[in-house]
């Protein structure tokens, strides 16, 4: 997963360096620039202009483990690998037996592959094979620009990995996946609409199946219009999932189970009460309007009203009508002595709200989430290794999440998904730190990370694939399975739940205090080295609303 802001510069530095490396970015594709790999792996790398006022700053930033050196600073969550493959619904990351890896190459756009291989079967499927995209989100220059890294995995090795290891495993009932890796850029709707109807429209292909950045509308596009399945970690409030019925299916958590966890969670700690004065800051985007409707709705079903409420401008390429805004909200609540927090905010605009507190000497209890993954960025923010530089207002902070934010970066305890998925990555993607010595890491991907996201998504995929008998693998057919997976062995979750009424997988979330390790409280490396800061596990997975 992606990780934002591991740099030292001041974010309003980076958030003008966002803007320039656009300016530039616009024009290097005036110029032609950009365009196809020519490689086996499709993956077209080129970057569009245009930043969508819509798109989520989850296509900014990923969750990721505190103890590579790669750490996010902004959300996107969310894979499981598997044993060896059993039963029809397990995980089938790890591979069996030893065989020849599966496609590493895809036909051209447009080939032989879109329409069935005879009555019965959906598009995107033939006799041996079965066409899927994958589309991994690549910012080209403005990553450079703003310091946003990648994890210590490579995406498009991370794919192919787990793809080769069902291939090499048998496929799906004798098929292999066909694999299109598409490099896509997450801040051009437009872009992404273009890449909808390539896929959907002129290929015909099977499915998507995404790790977290693909997002808004053009899941609608993809489901919705489109009657194509599609596999994301990227969630918002459950209007998407009706809409998107029955095609559209998410490893994250959704946004309406988020928050009435938050507000449950917060009112069994006693971190909210009727006597608690605490405000609410939202952002003006559509989905950030409907998530304050949500909370409204669960604070009142609680007993609960917030005492004031404050909303933010979210636009990428102007940060100064925000950065106003957020000022403004601090100055209110400060004299209101309001003293609780609760943020509803894409990346950015939580970080000039978090920047306008340290300003102001303001210190709330933060009220963090999974809502654009808040408890997984602030880890980035009070990160000791770039200056910490808000180590004072959100250490401490302890929070719920759907994610295993907290588990360490291996050794796997043998037989688990998160197991499978590390010997599938290391047995498959040929990558050279897998094979270093000495290797940092001694073999182990990130328990949070971009292979392990990847892992548990294609996995995911290729067992609700499995329950489909051979001569009938449809679109329709392959939903059909989603729903009657029930529980499933996940990888960054105990297990992931899927019904006709349940699209979203995660159930159960465990609890977590963002912490700067100056007490040496955070546990070790695998590799024995000490941590500069974690998430420390304060209560371990439960039943969301227990």
């Amino acid at each position: 997963m992606w990780r934002l802001f591991r740099t030292e510069q001041p974010r309003a530095v980076q958030a003008l360096a966002l803007v320039l490396a656009s300016l530039l970015v616009a024009a290097l594709a005036g110029l032609g620039a950009a365009g196809p790999s020519s490689t086996a792996v499709a993956a077209r790398n080129g970057v569009g202009a245009g930043a969508g006022a819509g798109g989520p700053t989850a296509a900014l930033g990923g969750a990721g483990s505190s103890s590579q050196a790669n750490r996010i600073g902004a959300a996107p969550l969310t894979g499981p690998g598997g044993a060896a493959p059993g039963a029809a619904a397990g995980p089938v990351g790890a591979g069996g037996a030893a065989g020849p890896a599966g496609p590493g190459a895809t036909t051209a756009p447009g080939g032989s592959q879109g329409g069935g291989a005879g009555a019965g079967l959906g598009h995107g499927v033939t006799a041996n094979s079965i066409k899927v995209v994958f589309p991994w989100p690549n910012l080209g220059p403005i990553e450079q620009a703003i310091g946003l890294y990648g994890s210590s995995e490579d995406p498009t090795l991370s794919i192919q990995a787990a793809v080769d290891a069902i291939n090499a495993s048998g496929g799906i009932n004798g098929r292999t996946i066909d694999p299109e890796i598409v490099g896509f850029d997450p801040l051009n709707d437009s872009n992404m609409r273009a890449d909808c109807l390539q896929w959907t429209q002129d290929q015909k292909v099977f499915a998507v199946v995404d790790s977290d950045a693909w997002h808004d509308d053009e899941q609608l596009c993809i489901t919705q219009e489109n009657h194509t399945p599609l596999i994301s970690q990227w969630t918002t409030v459950s209007d998407w999932t009706r809409r998107g019925d029955p095609y559209l299916w998410w490893t994250g958590p959704d946004v309406a189970d988020v928050l009435s966890n938050l507000v449950s969670w917060a009112k069994g700690a006693q971190a909210l009460s009727s006597s608690t004065s605490f405000g609410v800051v939202s952002a003006d985007r559509e989905g950030d309007t409907l998530a304050a409707g949500y909370l409204n709705r669960d604070l009142a079903a609680a007993g609960l009203r917030s005492r004031d409420s404050g909303t933010m401008h979210f636009d990428l390429n102007d940060a100064a009508q925000a950065q106003v805004e957020a000022r403004d909200i601090v100055v209110r609540f400060q004299t209101e002595g309001i003293h609780t927090l609760i943020p509803l905010l894409p990346y950015t605009d939580f970080v000039y709200l978090v920047e306008a507190a340290q300003e102001q000497n303001y210190y709330p209890r933060w009220l963090l989430s999974d809502y654009e993954y808040e408890s997984s960025a602030a880890l980035g923010l009070i990160d000791p290794s770039a200056g910490g530089p808000y180590a004072k207002e959100l250490n401490n902070a302890v929070n719920p999440t759907f994610f295993n934010l907290g588990d360490p970066d291996g050794p796997y305890q043998p037989g688990t998904p998160a197991a499978g998925c590390n010997a599938a990555f290391n047995k498959y993607s040929g990558a050279a730190w897998a094979k270093s010595d000495p290797n940092p890491y001694k073999g182990y991907i990130e328990a949070t990370g971009t292979a392990m996201t990847w892992c548990e998504n294609i996995d995911l995929f290729a067992a609700a694939a499995r329950l489909v008998p051979a001569n009938a693998l449809t679109q329709q057919a392959f939903t059909t399975a989603m729903a009657r997976l029930g529980s499933w062995p996940a990888a960054r979750q105990p297990t992931l739940a899927y019904g006709p009424q349940r699209r979203a997988g995660p159930h159960q979330y465990r609890v977590v205090e963002e912490h700067v390790n100056s007490d040496h409280a955070c546990p070790l490396e695998a590799d024995g080295s000490t941590q500069g800061d974690c998430w420390l596990v304060r209560q371990n997975w439960r039943e969301e609303g227990g």
